[in-house]
């Protein structure tokens, strides 16, 4: 029997080692933080105190624990073993999941600002993964393996954890558009919703489509809304992985549950979308590298599909399709080796081709289908592109460039390895083939990553990361179609970082909600009524700027709602500076149309922070035009909410 303590004495002493290293690092990112707050009079707060507190307990326990375990290591590490040793089987199993939930209950806590605490976040992770790794240290398994996979289990459980805290009643955003994606889905039955038709909306099609099977429920509240979401972005990213593991037909076991678990990190990363990744579902469960026909009818479904998700996805069902066929179909070698390339290609050519196709055809029907304006339908075209958001900014401290590779690093490794030990055995059609896929992608998701509005994490490099997944997991597995199969090993460091990588990345950029305070939220709900009943003129000439849902969910009453005059819509109208829209802006807010806005906080001035190019647009075409002739008229309890009336004296222009 493996133990956790014991024959593995080195390996606990340098694990030992980690732990005090990151916690003395943590100590000291605490100490400076909570300096800062005490000079800002925000230190006095008991949960501040209760947490240093028992950060002090865990510190003292751990330093006793090193000391005694440096100063004595076998006596230590006999004792340490023979304690769970005795622990029964199922115990042990229960005390891990114990230690689990105990890391989810830190690690998700919303008192924590975890933008300065990165050290304190990792060494939670650390400090409860080597707590598990105890627990389970009797059964067959070797050391190293518990740890890596109690690693991966701990990230993804927490990961996708995460998503069920949105799941609330909270009337307001969670986000800064987290509940428009609900006012957009509700257009679609505005008519039996609202009595009346909205402007349905301007993009994301698909996923405000999916959006609206909660609306079927008479009166279904907020959080029925957000439980539906949010199991779409846990289910889709693990459905993803399952059926690619599952194409493979391998056998459950160790290795292939830490790949599953590694994919689905790998799919975080982005993170793919939910709306998005219902075409490699699609694609992994019904699409046959044999039958050109019906894969070639999934293919033109899924383009439209994408047609209507996302401009960059429109190849995706086609070369997605072409990737399959490259790794399962090796090149059938005849005389003529041109009449063999033709025949190879034709299927792969076929499916890209058609669907790309239908997903253009598509695209330039969304104005009569959606009917919205093309001029709005296609801003996208027209955003800025911000180049320096490829090295490290304020809008994404690694940069997109740097992002991209550090994530693709291992990849890349592995595929070298494998075509370099084996590039006899495979056809170089099919390998140039497959890095044209990889190559035409990564540069297209860097240049959609640049454009203004974005830049934020890799979610515009998903495409990338899908079709780099998919040709790694082919290639480790060695499900590449051919008849000379030989073994293939790659060194263990290389193996582990290709799943490290994914753990370290979304570890360090995973963030819980804020903390909601219901209190506030129904006091500022109470007086924007209050407001509208006092300063409303006529029936419906109260503009909702923001919180849409307020709207949606019949929070408030007496709002003329008008799909242009959403945030997000209003936004990307300003960061494209479609002057049409924007006239129609200015026009209102000139002659007061309005007898109160409800909008979000406006700063003004020179705009900073980490979407500084976003707001400037946003002062200058927006807030500037509006505080011109509106003005705010009294403090809320949510400060990110403000209202506005019409000034009796415009500025001068």
């Amino acid at each position: 029997m493996t133990k956790f303590i014991g024959k593995q004495t080195n390996k606990n002493t340098y694990l030992l080692l980690a732990l005090d290293f990151i916690y003395a690092l943590s100590s000291l990112q605490i100490f400076y933080v909570e300096l800062k707050n005490f000079w800002s009079d925000k230190y006095f707060e008991e949960d501040v105190i209760f947490s240093l507190r028992l950060w002090g307990i865990i510190g003292v326990g751990l330093l006793l624990i090193s000391f005694l375990f440096l100063r004595d290591s076998e006596r230590v590490s006999t004792f340490l073993g023979n304690l769970t040793s005795n622990i029964a089987g199922y115990a042990k199993y229960l005390l891990f999941v114990g230690s689990l939930l105990l890391y989810g209950f830190f690690s998700l806590s919303p008192n924590l600002n975890w933008n300065s605490l990165f050290f304190f976040q990792n060494f939670l992770l650390l400090f409860f993964v080597t707590l598990g790794t105890m627990f389970l240290s009797g059964t067959s398994y070797p050391f190293e393996k518990i740890l890596f996979f109690s690693l991966a289990l701990y990230i993804i459980i927490i990961s996708l954890g995460k998503y069920l805290l949105y799941i609330n009643d909270y009337p307001l955003s969670l986000g800064w558009s987290e509940t428009s994606s609900y006012y957009y889905a509700s257009t679609f039955l505005s008519k039996f919703l609202y009595g009346k038709k909205l402007m349905l909306p301007y993009r994301h099609h698909s996923r405000y489509l999916l959006l609206i099977f909660p609306f079927l429920i008479s009166n279904a509240p907020i959080w029925i809304h957000r439980l539906w979401e949010n199991s779409l972005w846990i289910i889709t990213p693990l459905l993803t992985s399952y059926l690619l593991l599952r194409r493979l037909n391998l056998k459950i076991t160790y290795k292939v549950i830490l790949w599953f678990i590694g994919i689905v990190l790998f799919i975080l990363q982005g993170p793919i979308y939910y709306h998005l990744l219902l075409i490699p579902i699609c694609i992994f469960w019904l699409f046959d590298s044999q039958k050109f026909w019906r894969s070639l009818f999934l293919v033109i479904v899924l383009s439209a599909w994408a047609a209507i998700s996302r401009v960059n996805w429109i190849p995706v069902p086609g070369f997605l399709a072409a990737m399959l066929y490259l790794m399962e179909r090796p090149v059938t070698e005849h005389k003529d080796k041109i009449s063999s390339i033709y025949k190879y290609l034709l299927f792969p050519s076929g499916w890209v081709l058609i669907g790309g196709i239908t997903g253009i055809l598509t695209r330039f029907l969304l104005p009569i289908l959606f009917k919205v304006e093309k001029t709005i339908l296609y801003t996208d075209f027209n955003s800025t592109l911000l180049w320096y958001r490829l090295l490290p900014n304020p809008t994404y401290r690694l940069g997109i460039l740097l992002g991209s590779v550090l994530v693709s690093l291992p990849g890349f490794y592995f595929i070298f390895k494998f075509y370099k030990a084996r590039s006899r055995l495979y056809n170089i059609l099919r390998v140039i083939g497959i890095c044209i896929i990889l190559l035409v992608f990564f540069l297209g998701g860097l240049i959609v990553s640049i454009k203004i509005g974005g830049s934020s994490n890799l979610h515009n490099m998903d495409a990338y990361l899908l079709f780099l997944a998919v040709s790694v997991v082919y290639l480790y597995f060695n499900f590449v179609g051919t008849d000379n199969r030989d073994t293939f090993i790659l060194p263990q460091w290389a193996l582990m970082s290709l799943i490290l990588i994914p753990i370290i990345y979304v570890s360090g950029f995973s963030r819980p909600i804020p903390e909601l305070d219901h209190e506030k939220a129904d006091e500022t709900i109470r007086v924007l009524q209050r407001t509208i009943n006092e300063f409303s003129r006529h029936e419906n000439d109260v503009l909702l700027m923001t919180e849409h849902q307020l709207f949606t969910f019949n929070y408030l009453s007496g709002l003329e709602q008008k799909t242009i005059y959403e945030k997000t819509f209003v936004m990307e109208m300003a960061m494209s500076e479609n002057y049409p829209v924007l006239k129609q802006y200015w026009d209102d807010f000139q002659n007061q149309k309005f007898s109160v806005i409800i909008g979000e906080k406006m700063s003004s001035g020179h705009s900073v922070g980490q979407y500084a190019k976003e707001n400037y647009y946003f002062i200058e075409h927006i807030a500037d035009h509006l505080r011109c002739y509106y003005k705010k008229h009294e403090n809320l309890p949510i400060n990110s909410i403000e209202i506005y009336i019409p000034r009796k004296e415009p500025c001068k222009e």
